[in-house]
Formats: structure tokens, sequence, C-alpha cells
């Protein structure tokens, strides 16, 4: 584990952390923006606009994921401990929580500059599972995440944390490394949905694609977590993540239906 990937010194007595998360989610964002920029030139799209879009999505996702887990996750401690709020270099982030802020920001902006939306999202999707394949390291650096108690180590599918800072628990002792999991499963689907826009036949493919397939592997590794800061909607049973992917496989289903009857 490696919360903490460097210090800088700063000063006689202080330096700078660079936190192991932070790293991991600005290599994933800004891959996944680099690559969409170059795809909507690619669809005969003005790549500007999709500099500009993708900022605003990447702050509403990071403001929408962290009150997600401060208000649905944690909210007692936030509440007993305002100030760590805005500490979030420390992570405490849910992808959830920031997916739907993130499309509603790209819908509005698509629709004020009359850009096509599915077709836009269509552009999107596969970066956004690759992007957050990073996060998912970045999850494993800081120990967040992480799964529940195990009988043996075998890594990847199980690791030992003995770094103090490190958000897993209990140290020593070995854990499901579902951090690991996770962002296989986000690379996969970033495969599948490259596979598939290559045989693309209607706007909206890949994204009805994205929201099939992302909560299938989220739901499956959710019955292994082991960290305490998850929201459960039926207590050790259904996680507020599984539930959320229950909707999400339903609108991708009602997505593609629709939107293959949609005129080119």
């Amino acid at each position: 584990m490696y919360p903490i990937l460097l210090k800088i010194p700063f000063g006689a007595d202080s330096y700078i952390p660079i936190p192991g998360y932070g790293t991991m989610l600005a290599i994933g964002f800004s891959l996944a923006l680099y690559l969409v920029v170059r795809r909507a030139k690619t669809e005969g799209l003005d790549p500007e606009h999709f500099l500009n879009v993708a900022t605003y999505i990447i702050l509403a996702a990071l403001i929408g994921s962290r009150l997600f887990h401060v208000f649905f996750e944690k909210p007692s401690y936030y509440f007993s401990n305002p100030l760590e709020i805005p500490k979030v270099w420390k992570g405490g982030y849910t992808f959830l929580g920031g997916f739907i802020p993130a499309a509603i920001v790209l819908w509005w902006y698509t629709k004020k500059h009359k850009i096509p939306i599915l077709k836009s999202m269509d552009i999107f999707a596969p970066y956004l599972a690759l992007g957050t394949m990073f996060g998912r390291l970045g999850c494993f650096l800081a120990g967040c995440c992480h799964g529940k108690i195990c009988d043996f180590v075998q890594f990847p599918i199980s690791y030992v944390a003995t770094n103090p800072d490190s958000f897993s628990r209990p140290l020593g002792i070995p854990l499901y490394a579902t951090q690991l999991w996770q962002a296989s499963a986000n690379f996969l689907v970033f495969l599948i949905l490259i596979w598939m826009r290559k045989r693309k036949k209607f706007d909206g493919q890949l994204l009805a694609g994205y929201l099939i397939f992302y909560p299938i592997g989220r739901g499956v590794i959710e019955i292994f977590r082991g960290d305490e800061v998850r929201g459960f909607v039926i207590s050790n049973i259904l996680s507020t993540s599984q539930f959320l992917g229950l909707f999400m496989i339903l609108g991708g289903i009602l997505l593609w239906w629709r939107a293959r009857k949609l005129p080119s």
C-alpha cells in the first residue's frame, strides 16, 4: 500500500505529500480526456467542445462522488468532523454518485451547443471505463474499497496491508483485492466497448453497453467488499451501489431498445 507515493521537501521540517490515489486519478482523467478529444475529431465533431465539456464533467463527477460519499456513506462521521469534508486528497469518493451529475452536465452542454447527445455519450463511454480503471488502481494504493478477510495470500486475489496510513483494515490480515478486481472489470468493459464500436449500428449503443456491463461486474465484486463505509439499502445484503446498478442495467436495456429505433 502506498497512500503517499512520495514526499517533496518543503521548508526545514515539512513536506508536500503526493497521494497515490490522487496521482492515479489524475493519470486516468488525463488519458481519458486526451482519447475523448482525439475520438471526437475522428467522428467529425469539434474537439474543442469536447475539451470544454470534459472539464465540466470532471468537476461535476468529483463534486458529485464526494458529496454522495459524505451524505450517504459516512454522514455521521462528516457531520461530527465537518473540516474533513474538503480534504479530498484523502480519498472518499463514490463513482455512481459522480456518474449522474456528469451525465446531466454532458446532456446540458450538448443540448446548448446542438451537439448529437447519444453520439457524444458513445465517444465518452469507453474512456470512462478506462479512466475509472486507473481510479481503482488508486484505491488499491490508498487501501480503500478493500475486500473482506480471506484465508490465504495469493496476489492479485488477495493482499496484506501493513502500512498504518492505509485505509485497509485490519492490518496484517489477508484481504480480497477487490480494488484490483474492479480495475480489471473496468478494463474488460473498455475492451468490450471498443469491440462494439467497430460494429456499432446506432448512436447510443456504446452508452447502453456501458450501463449494462459496468454494474454487472460491480455488483458481483460488491459481494466481496469488506470496507464499512459503504451504504446499504438492505443491511449487509444489498449495497447502495448494487441497488443503483439495477437501475443502470434497466436504463441500458431501455436505451438499447429505444435508440436502435431512432433515425441515424
